[in-house]
């Protein structure tokens, strides 16, 4: 069921600056969704025209099919929660909660029962006593939402929380951030940059480049079928070699490269010959060794290894085919003395299947 429907809305900042640009989006009842792209993109703007901070120039935002247009913040059932968190010192656990309460003229006796309510969602219901700097970073956290909860919001927007902590803090917040979504039920848009991170956390995420919107899935759908040339190069890492279609037979589409010939590609469209393409292959999918033997719906290259990044339990291989031309394999490390397979220098041989490549028509 659609719970916030974003129809052709644009936001300009002036005649030369146009953040969000004619933007079409629907976010479903309960779900974990994830606005991604790299800063400048536009979704820190959508995400404060959904909170009231900002209005469209045109367009239309709808909430359980109602306007938002002209709703102030205070009153729309949404709440924010930001990066720092922006938790009062002075104040214990319970009355940071309260505050809204209190804001709003909630009598006493509700404001102490919805507290714990909130308190008790997210899993702290016995530490409303303490000061905030007594709290671990994942506890504050949860406070931070416990606020954002306590007055029954229908969509809750956290914007880049985890950005300021290092990556084991960042991880364990994941896990957290995931749990109190499903128990608390109600609809998180997360915004982030960091592609691993909207990865782990969301059911769906949008792709958002240049105020639009390059792709909306769900992780696994996005990852290993990029819609465009910016979301395979943005999402993880991918090699992306550009050609013009040779050739459609046998269910295969044969991309011509340059200087690498014709490479098949799986295709789900049947393209024109001679049409631009590109062929989007993830360096796990690639085989790399001294030697291949290919089979008969492999591609085959040969290169020379032109540098390497050993990650702990894979090492990446760069791999020069011609006059700079780089492509990455991967290799899983299962010597327990992380022994090296490759050097600089070697010559090698990559192979993969003509179905583990996409496709990007241009």
């Amino acid at each position: 069921m659609a719970l916030l429907e974003m129809h052709h809305v644009t936001r300009r900042f002036d005649d030369e600056t146009v953040a969000v640009d004619d933007l079409c989006l629907t976010i479903e009842a309960g779900e974990f969704f994830t606005l991604l792209g790299p800063s400048g993109c536009g979704k820190t703007t959508l995400l404060r025209m959904i909170a009231g901070f900002d209005e469209p120039d045109s367009g239309s935002l709808l909430l359980d099919g109602a306007e938002l247009a002209g709703v102030p913040p205070e009153r729309r059932p949404v709440h924010t929660v930001f990066q720092s968190y922006a938790l009062f010192p002075h104040l214990s656990v319970s009355d940071n909660v309260a505050f809204p309460l209190r804001m709003a003229g909630v009598s006493r006796d509700e404001r102490i029962q919805r507290t714990r309510d909130a308190l008790g969602q997210v899993r702290l219901a016995d530490l409303g006593d303490r000061m905030p700097h007594q709290l671990s970073g994942g506890q504050r956290q949860r406070v931070a939402v416990a606020r954002a909860l306590v007055n029954r919001p229908r969509v809750l927007l956290l914007d880049e929380p985890l950005a300021a902590l290092d990556l084991k803090m960042r991880e364990q917040m994941q896990m957290e951030l995931i749990s109190l979504q499903m128990e608390v039920g109600i609809t998180f848009v997360y915004v982030t940059h960091d592609q691993g991170e909207a990865l782990a956390l969301s059911d769906r995420l949008a792709i958002m480049n240049e105020g639009r919107v390059e792709q909306v899935g769900d992780p696994a759908d996005v990852y290993e079928f990029p819609a465009t040339r910016f979301v395979a190069d943005f999402v993880g890492t991918c090699n992306l070699l550009d050609g013009a279609v040779a050739d459609t037979q046998g269910g295969a589409v044969y991309l011509d490269v340059p200087g690498l010939g014709p490479l098949g590609v799986a295709s789900d469209r049947t393209p024109s010959p001679g049409s631009p393409g590109t062929l989007a292959v993830r360096p796990e999918k690639v085989r790399i060794d001294a030697r291949i033997d290919p089979a008969s719906d492999e591609n085959i290259l040969v290169g020379t290894v032109h540098d390497q990044l050993y990650l702990g339990d894979v090492t990446v291989y760069r791999v020069e085919i011609r006059d700079g031309l780089l492509v990455e394999a991967m290799l899983p490390n299962t010597s327990s003395r992380g022994e090296r397979f490759f050097d600089f220098g070697d010559q090698v041989q990559l192979a993969w299947r003509h179905d583990a490549g996409r496709l990007i028509e241009r």
